[in-house]
């Protein structure tokens, strides 16, 4: 959405279109689904001839998609759905409304037209086939479909159960079981009645010994797709025809190739196999035309259609459009319209059809033989030119001259009409023909193609292709050029990086290319010629653009994998709060869940970003309650996830949660309805716990996860803080601000408690969650409570309530932040945001042994900072590895150390990368399941995604040899030499343009020849230098600190003045 506007509803009329009204009753979505062939459309089309009777009155819309040009994408669909409910209420769509715009609008104003229907009206929505819309706008993850919906409106979709992950998506939105209906097994009765009816609508009858020929068949496969196929070749059939004859298979499939069989003999073997063929070869189908065109191209088909007479144009060979035509009449019941690249193209509608035909006809040297001609084709090889034809078969004739009336494939008609569909399929092509080097060469490093596919179709798209055909190169096994396969990784990992900004605006490409990679590139030939083809573009193009001299972005060949722009952090009264929870991982489908906080500067936002298609917007979900602080998954439950808030009580007078926990489901973000308001919250696989004041609730987790009942309750003496149930259910462990309490999960009997006589002292914004880790074995490690314990760390044996051990690091501290390793063998103990208490500046994080509680390694002080850490985590199988990230630096570096092995821990860390990017303090860290991939987000307001196995195999195969030996020596000694502790922090141009003056963090100044990059003047102020000004008269230089110190230089001598 347009957030540039006015944010109020009332003075922006945008946002006033998809205001949605409080249901009281609402109903939901039905969810079809059955197996390829089951009948779900005839179904659908029997429910929308029956709703007029259901429904004396109402008003039925219906779209069967992937049968038409305006049915195979969602956003098409969507805008053609809103129109139709336009026009039932005689009203227009507003000018100010762009349907073909931002996409996440228009799912919420197809949810708020829904929403907002007239009630006294009935209207009925069926969409048949979700699972055949593209992939496009993320239309599988269902999560543009609305679960509440006015009970006057009725809306059933259907889908394959298997197909695109789509039944699967919305089971994990949709947790109402009674919604999904399966369809059955077709019965014989049934089966009986669809042949009678397709027999009376071609006229046809058939006779006893016909129809139960055909029963005795049906019996072999119980699908309405075989009984379609049996009907349509027995009406053929007739009175006299023995059916012992008539072969069929026993399913689906051989039933096809049956077909196929029939539909040669009738039209031609070389026909039907080369139309086919290309057909089921092409990525989006073929138009009429595209189809011509190419049967025109191949010869063997020409041949077979020239057998009694020649062809009438002997410079123009072309197959006569009636051969088609034909074939298209007899297949039409299995073929749908699409639309790709704005063209109306046709294709088979059901996936079995794609099998068979692709198993018959593209295999082996001729399947081959037909990609190199689509490749010829949609390159435009035989455009005005010669292609002899010399006729054999039977009428003999040579044509050394003829041409075959082919159009020409530029990537543009003209510059705003873009050749769309060569762009969707020469590269699709190109990669199955294996022609790797012509990919290369005209594809991926050629700026033309890349900005044409960016604008005109997607960045997303081009990222696709490259995937594709590295996929396909790494299958091949022998790369014989190997720096073709380096070039196209190197696009692609450029093309990831900079996704987000070039989603944006597709000039932003140029942008990318040249601070990526640098006009003085020097990694190929062709990496440096489409360097030089961005410059020349950018120098020739009517966009204003401001583009950089050099390389100024992370290099593609970098840690970064992709970077999203997100509202995780915004400046004024939020120091205090704990933002270290910004974003969770869906691991099952690959999604990114972030809290972005005040996004529109009134409410706050979950927004979800699909990492499969690096990291694209997927939609964002408004929250009711400002002053979301986190978003966290329950460490042993997928189904919610729990929204944590801001406790100042500044937030309960501006509207806020008041620091209450909400729960709500993971895929739709809808709120659990559970009895009062739930100051804390804990998850397991089996309860949900929740404190209201001192009172502790607990309820069982059944089908109906929307809403749930207290099954038992339990009033305290204290009011909890943090709650958290043990792994095997047995215990609940309540955390007040000075006392502990551990309660039989079953009976809420207190078991023991633990209280702290001192005053409480919180000693950072890191809450429990970093602090409390209960293990399998129901040994809970925990930071003490009070001023006093808050020191130690400790492990409680939750079934006798003894304290294992207790450990202290720190005499002026509180430990912050508790990781355990994967392995539960270790665990790390750091500070958080701390100041320097006494003059002690010692922030060195520890590892531990869990079973005793002994140290086993730590980091030495110099990779510690002065002022604690904001995330660490271990990680690892066998071995030990660390993440952290430094608190208050100005390089906002994240930190990866090697600790050594399970079994063989070193005494000190050895740093193996640091990973720098970021420009403010990080928040947030995570990991992704297996350990391959890291997230980041900061108060720049941007998430990063590493590739930390990159990083861990880097430093493996370089220092770690013979069984581990590490050669430490070596790693810290390149570590040191690639460490940065500076950054620039200011930069001026003098006023007579002759130099720069430049300011840097570890407070050196230094002033700068422009001409020749030398340096005329330099001092070290030990202060980071914030700002640098010059005077109207240019005579002054004014130097201003991080700590507010004013220096005043002579411009021309350099020398303080004041």
């Amino acid at each position: 959405m347009d957030r540039d506007v006015d944010a109020d509803p009332e003075k922006n009329m945008k946002l006033e279109m998809i205001k949605k009204c409080e249901l009281k009753e609402y109903s939901h979505p039905v969810i079809l689904h059955g197996e390829s062939g089951s009948g779900k459309t005839s179904i659908m089309a029997k429910v929308a001839k029956l709703s007029e009777t259901w429904f004396p009155g109402s008003s039925v819309i219906v779209r069967f998609l992937g049968t038409s040009g305006n049915s195979s994408s969602l956003k098409d669909v969507l805008c053609s759905v809103l129109r139709q409910i336009l026009k039932i209420n005689n009203k227009t769509l507003p000018s100010f409304v762009d349907l073909g715009g931002d996409f996440l609008y228009l799912t919420q104003l197809f949810e708020s037209m829904l929403n907002n229907y007239d009630p006294s009206q009935t209207l009925v929505i069926l969409l048949d086939s979700i699972d055949q819309l593209r992939s496009h706008d993320r239309a599988h993850l269902m999560n543009w479909l609305p679960l509440k919906l006015p009970t006057n409106i009725h809306l059933i979709v259907s889908m394959l159960p298997e197909t695109n992950g789509c039944l699967q998506n919305i089971r994990y939105r949709l947790i109402i079981e009674q919604q999904f209906i399966e369809i059955p097994v077709l019965s014989m009765n049934t089966s009986d009645d669809v042949i009678t009816k397709i027999c009376q609508l071609k006229n046809r009858r058939l006779t006893k010994p016909q129809r139960q020929h055909l029963m005795e068949l049906f019996v072999k496969c119980a699908r309405p797709l075989y009984v379609k196929l049996l009907a349509d070749r027995a009406i053929l059939w007739r009175s006299s025809t023995d059916v012992k004859d008539f072969k069929v298979g026993p399913n689906v499939q051989a039933a096809i190739d049956m077909f196929f069989d029939y539909l040669e003999k009738k039209n031609g073997t070389e026909v039907v196999e080369k139309t086919f063929g290309f057909l089921s070869a092409s990525q989006e189908g073929l138009s009429h035309t595209e189809l011509e065109d190419l049967l025109s191209l191949d010869d063997e088909t020409l041949q077979d259609t020239y057998l009694y007479h020649l062809p009438p144009d002997p410079d123009n060979i072309r197959i006569p459009p009636s051969v088609i035509s034909l074939l298209m009449k007899d297949t039409k019941d299995y073929m749908a319209f699409q639309k790709s690249g704005g063209k109306k193209v046709v294709g088979w509608y059901h996936r079995q059809f794609i099998e068979v035909a692709r198993r018959r006809y593209l295999t082996g040297k001729e399947g081959k033989n037909m990609c190199q001609l689509l490749v010829d084709y949609f390159r435009g090889t035989w455009y005005n030119k010669h292609k002899p034809l010399e006729l054999y078969k039977k009428k003999k004739a040579s044509y050394p001259e003829s041409k075959r009336g082919v159009p020409d494939q530029p990537i543009y008609f003209h510059k705003e009409c873009c050749n769309v569909r060569k762009l969707i399929e020469l590269p699709y092509q190109m990669i199955k023909c294996h022609l790797f080097k012509d990919f290369h060469d005209e594809i991926a490093c050629s700026f033309e193609w890349l900005y044409a596919k960016c604008k005109f179709v997607s960045v997303s798209a081009v990222i696709e292709d490259l995937k594709m055909a590295l996929t396909e190169m790494d299958a091949a096994g022998n790369i014989d050029d190997v720096e073709s396969y380096n070039d196209i990784k190197i696009v692609k990992q450029m093309l990831s990086l900079g996704s987000d900004s070039i989603r944006k605006d597709s000039s932003n490409l140029a942008l990318q290319i040249l601070g990526q990679l640098g006009l003085g590139n020097t990694s190929s030939d062709f990496i440096k010629k489409l360097v030089t083809e961005t410059k020349e573009w950018s120098e020739t193009c009517d966009i204003s653009l401001l583009l950089p001299l050099s390389q100024c972005l992370p290099p593609p060949d970098g840690y970064i994998k992709t970077m999203i722009d997100a509202h995780v952090w915004h400046t004024g009264d939020e120091y205090d709060q704990d933002f270290s929870r910004v974003m969770h991982l869906q691991e099952h489908n690959n999604i990114l869940v972030v809290l972005e906080a005040v996004k529109d500067h009134i409410h706050d936002y979950l927004s979800v970003f699909d990492m499969n298609d690096n990291g694209s917007a997927a939609f964002s979900e408004k929250l009711e309650v400002k002053g979301t602080t986190s978003v966290y998954r329950p460490v042993m439950n997928d189904k919610f996830l729990i929204l944590g808030h801001d406790k100042s009580s500044d937030n309960v007078f501006q509207g806020g949660a008041s620091g209450h926990d909400q729960l709500v489901k993971t895929e739709t973000f809808a709120e659990v309805n559970i009895p009062n308001r739930s100051e804390c919250v804990a998850v397991s696989d089996k309860y949900v716990v929740y404190s209201s004041l001192t009172q502790i609730n607990v309820c069982t987790i059944g089908q109906n996860i929307t809403a749930m009942s207290v099954t038992r309750s339990v009033q305290l003496k204290v009011k909890p803080e943090y709650l958290v149930i043990s792994p095997d259910n047995q215990f609940l462990v309540v955390f007040s601000e000075t006392s502990l309490l551990v309660l039989n999960m079953e009976t809420l009997e207190t078991l023991h408690t633990s209280v702290d006589e001192g005053f409480s002292f919180g000693s950072s914004k890191l809450p429990f969650h970093a602090l409390v880790h209960i293990l399998t074995t129901n040994k809970m490690l925990f930071r003490g409570l009070g001023y006093t314990d808050g020191k130690f760390i400790n492990m409680l044996d939750l079934a006798t309530g003894e304290k294992d051990y207790s450990i202290q690091h720190w005499e002026h501290y509180t430990a912050d932040i508790v990781s355990i390793h994967p392995s539960e063998k270790y665990f790390a103990v750091g500070l958080g945001s701390t100041g320097v208490t006494n003059g002690d500046n010692d922030k060195r994080w520890y590892i531990h042994r869990i079973t005793d509680g002994q140290q086993v390694s730590e980091c030495t002080k110099e990779f510690c900072g002065r002022y604690g850490v904001t995330c660490l985590k271990l990680f690892g199988t066998d071995q030990i590895f660390a993440v952290t990230a430094l608190e208050f630096t100005t390089l906002n570096e994240i930190y990866i150390f090697y600790a050594g092995t399970v079994d063989n821990p070193l005494l000190e860390v050895v740093p193996c990368q640091s990973l720098k990017g970021h420009s403010m303090e990080i928040m947030q860290v995570i990991l992704s399941k297996d350990e391959n991939t890291l997230y980041s987000a900061s108060q720049d307001c941007t998430i990063r995604v590493w590739d930390v196995s990159r990083v861990v195999n880097e430093f493996s195969d370089t220092y770690l040899k013979n069984g581990n030996q590490l050669d430490a020596a070596t790693a810290m000694e390149d570590f040191r030499k690639n460490m940065k502790t500076f950054s620039t922090t200011a930069v001026k141009i003098s006023s007579d343009n002759r130099s720069v003056l430049v300011g840097r963090s570890d407070g050196q100044f230094m002033v700068k020849d422009l001409n020749d990059g030398g340096t005329l003047y330099e001092q070290i102020y030990g202060k980071t230098v914030t700002h640098i000004l010059m005077s109207k008269s240019g005579e002054e230089i004014i130097i201003i600190t991080k700590m507010d110190d004013i220096i005043i230089l002579d411009s021309q001598s350099c020398k303080c003045s004041n």
